[in-house]
């Protein structure tokens, strides 16, 4: 029975091991994301001012 617990304990501790790790990477994936996501809005105040400009000869 003391053997069974002892197994028991070490297999939960690997397996809290792997999926620190696993969450790890998933952590610094979503960090890139969040990183690319938050560069891409200083873009789009450029788009916005050029659509606002009216072509030349449109003006009365």
């Amino acid at each position: 029975m003391a053997d069974l617990k002892v197994f028991m304990e070490a297999m939960m501790s690997e397996m809290r091991h792997v999926m620190r790790l696993e969450l790890e990477q998933i952590h610094e994936r979503i960090d890139q994301m969040e990183n690319i996501r938050v560069e891409q809005p200083q873009n789009a105040p450029n788009v916005l001012r050029r659509e606002r400009v009216q072509p030349r000869g449109v003006r009365e």
